[in-house]
């Protein structure tokens, strides 16, 4: 970490606040009768709040997102994206990076991916960044050369409709990694689509 800060480099970290509900895909608070592993998963979770505390000390920019509100009320509401952006503001240097792989040991046996992007895709990213890291996370569709990118900001109303339009209209290939675009419709417009003839690869955790 301190290398990359000795170097100049501006280092931001935007974790969402779930952390402080689950960890490990176990809730932290709920009492257990398996005293060793609730010893387990809270000093995971305060090592954690510990380490993110120390990248602060060190220089890096660390906040938390997507507050989980009084009571916990908006435990449901989750900024479930992962994205990455390198010298954003660099058109010819610029790269971005996103997908479904969570940055712990937990995850590392999940069979996510990453898609890397550069081009004119990255400011968008850079933009939904900015935009989640200023508190304005909203969803939308923003068009670039090549197409566009949709963000969902906890709709999936929007999200999923579009997706099946667009496995609809597919004509070579169709690549989906997600573990959240389900329902009878997806699965229909899949299933018309390899019998188009459409290439298929569905990766989900």
């Amino acid at each position: 970490m301190e290398a990359h800060l000795d170097r100049g480099v501006a280092v931001r970290l935007m974790v969402d606040d779930f952390i402080n509900l689950m960890h490990n895909d176990r809730y932290i608070r709920v009492p257990r009768l398996n005293r060793q592993l609730q010893r387990s998963v809270v000093r995971e979770w305060r090592e954690t709040l510990r380490f993110l505390e120390l990248m602060g000390r060190v220089g890096l920019d660390v906040r938390m997102t997507n507050p989980l509100g009084i009571l916990q009320r908006k435990a449901l509401l989750r900024n479930h994206k992962k994205l990455v952006v390198i010298d954003g503001d660099i058109p010819e240097m610029a790269v971005a990076y996103a997908g479904g792989i969570n940055l712990s040991d937990h995850n590392a046996g999940w069979h996510d991916f990453m898609v890397k992007m550069a081009g004119d895709m990255v400011p968008l990213i850079l933009d939904d960044l900015d935009r989640t890291w200023e508190g304005r996370n909203r969803g939308g569709i923003a068009e670039y050369d090549e197409g566009f990118i949709l963000a969902d900001a906890h709709r999936h109303s929007v999200i999923i409709p579009v997706a099946q339009y667009l496995v609809s209209r597919a004509r070579e290939r169709v690549v989906v990694e997600s573990a959240y675009l389900w329902g009878r419709g997806t699965w229909r417009a899949l299933a018309q689509a390899a019998l188009r003839g459409v290439g298929g690869v569905w990766t989900s955790r």
